[in-house]
């Protein structure tokens, strides 16, 4: 496959649910070799957009285009090898074991007995989320995010050895992580841009997603409203739009930045104290 000239391609999609716009005219081009980081308040329309990227909604307006074909004439199958989604949560009350909730991945390549290939890989696949020691255990016994490692293992299982011109599309991948596994997630999404697939995840903070990821949008009242470098779109005056804060961004060391929010409550002697501190543009 030319990697180089496949894409996923959101053009003015809209949505509308309950008489108003949840997602209003968003146009979005995923291309491979790229983490794309997706910020915005909640209720901003990121996880409609992860959505309708992955063609669980379809758009009311506007279209969605899998390397310049509609996404929805594509067969589920073919779907599926190409474009993998970890929604918000995953609810799984079966007591399967771990290790078959991470095969059940395979089933986009595979519909037939479980191979040992397939075993391989998903054994792969939970040793990256470290989660391979799990592997006996039942899923609901699980905590929560011992389940969102699994479910993230189950997505690389679904594309399997060669991720080139697939996407991922991460909806809050490292809510109810430590640190610690926020940071192997992370470099799990930038290791999967590396070998050639399209990352898109939706993060909460920030500064992460300055750090892991090559390009942000950010979101407000379902309109993409900024989306460029991680630099210029999580710049401060877009975040104190968007979110209502005071925005600083702080330098740790030379060329190393740091967000610092603020409650857009403080008064004029906290404000000038922060900016004695330096605020960078």
């Amino acid at each position: 496959m030319d990697v180089r000239r496949t894409s996923l391609h959101a053009h003015a999609a809209t949505v509308n649910r309950g008489g108003r716009s949840i997602l209003r005219g968003a146009s979005i081009e995923l291309d491979p070799g790229e983490v794309v980081g997706g910020g915005g308040p909640i209720g901003a329309g990121k996880s409609t957009l992860i959505d309708v990227l992955s063609a669980g909604t379809a758009p009311d307006t506007g279209r969605v285009e899998l390397d310049g074909r509609s996404l929805a004439t594509y067969p589920d199958l073919e779907r599926a090898q190409r474009i993998a989604v970890l929604p918000q949560t995953s609810s799984l009350a079966f007591p399967m074991q771990v290790l078959d909730v991470v095969l059940l991945g395979r089933l986009a390549r595979s519909r037939g007995p479980v191979r040992d290939h397939d075993r391989v890989i998903a054994a792969r696949s939970m040793d990256a989320l470290d989660v391979l020691h799990l592997e006996a255990r039942t899923y609901p016994t699980l905590s929560g995010g011992e389940k969102q490692r699994v479910q993230i293992a189950r997505i690389m299982t679904q594309l399997g050895e060669d991720v080139s011109g697939c996407f991922v599309l991460f909806d809050e991948p490292i809510a109810g992580l430590d640190v610690a596994q926020q940071f192997r997630c992370l470099e799990v999404a930038r290791a999967l841009a590396e070998q050639g697939a399209s990352v898109l995840v939706s993060l909460h903070d920030l500064n992460l997603a300055m750090v892991y990821t090559d390009r942000a949008i950010l979101m407000n009242r379902g309109h993409i409203v900024a989306d460029g470098s991680p630099g210029s779109a999580l710049a401060p005056n877009n975040i104190e739009t968007v979110f209502e804060v005071r925005a600083y961004r702080a330098e740790l060391s030379p060329g190393v930045f740091h967000l610092v929010l603020q409650h857009s409550t403080l008064d004029d002697s906290e404000e000038n104290s922060l900016s004695q501190e330096g605020r960078h543009d």
